[in-house]
């Protein structure tokens, strides 16, 4: 089983993508209040083609509110590390904002603090909300929000001389957890993995 770790901030889409990718609802989602309080393992070995043998790992997202609950989350999520290999992380973000926010800076420095900057070295970065973006400014924003995205883990990461970890993401994916064939290239999320 292969497993990847879903994270970012609150409210982002993280228990959405899980749905997205196994076309169905694995995981709780609200659109109004943070569901998921507790590391969640999603794994369907007869779901959709592509889906098989792969687990998602479902965790808190971080920085809602006053980032009170941020620590405990952490530990949560240290404590699964101690006992399952994971092979990628996948920072996952909205691509619906105008800029890059400082919330996703914070949450890159505590992921890093707390689960150390070996995380970086197999990641991706998901952006979601995509069909709510026209196609000329999605472009655009990924751009700009890649390399903000970039320059943060590499000089995160460099404050605590690993530099070299990060070669940057190995997958950039934009997705919409709402919409299908938003655009004319899309493809099942599957076929990432």
């Amino acid at each position: 089983m292969r497993h990847y770790m879903i994270v970012g901030r609150t409210g982002v889409g993280k228990s959405s993508f899980v749905n997205t990718f196994f076309a169905g609802n694995v995981a709780p989602v609200d659109h109004y209040e943070s569901c998921t309080k507790l590391v969640d393992f999603h794994a369907h070995r007869g779901g959709p083609a592509g889906t098989q043998n792969i687990c998602l790992i479902d965790t808190p997202g971080l920085m809602e509110g006053d980032g009170k609950n941020d620590q405990a989350y952490l530990k949560m999520m240290a404590d699964r590390l101690q006992t399952t290999e994971v092979e990628c992380f996948i920072y996952v973000t909205s691509l619906a904002e105008t800029r890059f926010p400082t919330g996703d800076e914070a949450a890159i420095v505590k992921l890093t603090e707390n689960l150390g900057p070996q995380i970086w070295s197999s990641s991706w970065l998901v952006f979601t909300f995509a069909a709510s973006v026209s196609a000329e400014t999605r472009e655009k924003r990924v751009d700009i929000f890649r390399a903000s995205f970039i320059d943060c883990v590499s000089r995160n990461i460099g404050r605590r001389n690993s530099a070299g970890r990060f070669r940057g993401f190995q997958q950039v994916l934009m997705v919409d957890n709402l919409t299908n064939n938003w655009a004319a290239n899309t493809r099942p999320l599957a076929a990432f993995f």
